[in-house]
């Protein structure tokens, strides 16, 4: 049966500074907010190609430059939004990461309570032997019931996950909120197959994004030694 959790924002006088979870969750946070930096400046540069490729299209329709100067500039702008998204994306998965660090860090404390239904957290434990590859069994039932692809955000061990140093390689991330039709049609069919799952209602404290839903079993962290110091190799744009 699901166990809904509750989770308290942990004071920083309250964190131990060599707890592995809080390396996880501190790096990630690091990384979200370059990411945020960069895609402002994105955003702000998209502004001005847009409103470039507006003078370029009416300059173009009225014959006053080339096709090949009106397709340089949309390409420009195309790719000014292929990156805008990406960082968007970007943004999303580092912020499951750290809703699952947390859940992680508040397991391996005992903190996890029993709480009702309506809480942040639904965990359930299911007895299959869920392995990655079974994937394609709950891709399966998506299409068959909603004719569209299972939108999955992470598949596996990600970049992201290793460079972190989280452990997510038997785990998948579906970007569905748990309360929406297709998430509770999703967790309904995870329960009748015995298959492992967390549904987050809602961003943890301290997460960049919200609701999402975790298949397989918790996360756990990579030793902190396997984490790399954090450089400006590291941040975007560089």
């Amino acid at each position: 049966m699901g166990l809904a959790i509750a989770f308290a924002t942990t004071s920083a006088s309250g964190i131990q500074p060599d707890d592995p979870y809080d390396a996880v969750i501190e790096r990630t946070e690091e990384y979200v907010s370059d990411l945020e930096q960069l895609l402002a400046l994105y955003q702000d540069t998209a502004k001005s190609a847009e409103h470039v490729f507006r003078q370029r299209t009416e300059l173009y329709s009225s014959g006053l430059i080339s096709r090949q100067d009106f397709e340089a500039n949309r390409r420009n702008l195309e790719q000014l939004r292929n990156r805008i998204e990406d960082v968007r994306s970007r943004i999303a998965v580092s912020g499951t990461l750290i809703s699952e660090a947390r859940l992680a860090q508040e397991l391996s404390k005992g903190r996890a309570q029993d709480q009702p239904v309506k809480e942040a957290v639904i965990l359930h434990t299911g007895s299959a032997l869920w392995k990655l590859a079974d994937i394609s069994l709950v891709e399966g039932f998506y299409v068959k019931h909603f004719g569209i692809p299972l939108p999955v955000s992470a598949l596996g061990q990600t970049e992201l996950h290793s460079r972190m140093g989280f452990d997510h390689h038997d785990a998948v991330d579906v970007a569905l909120h748990p309360d929406s039709p297709e998430g509770r049609e999703l967790m309904e069919f995870l329960r009748t197959s015995g298959i492992s799952f967390i549904a987050f209602r809602a961003a943890l404290p301290g997460s960049a994004t919200g609701a999402h839903i975790h298949i397989g079993h918790p996360s756990a962290r990579i030793a902190v030694a396997t984490i790399p110091a954090s450089t400006s190799a590291d941040r975007p744009g560089s």
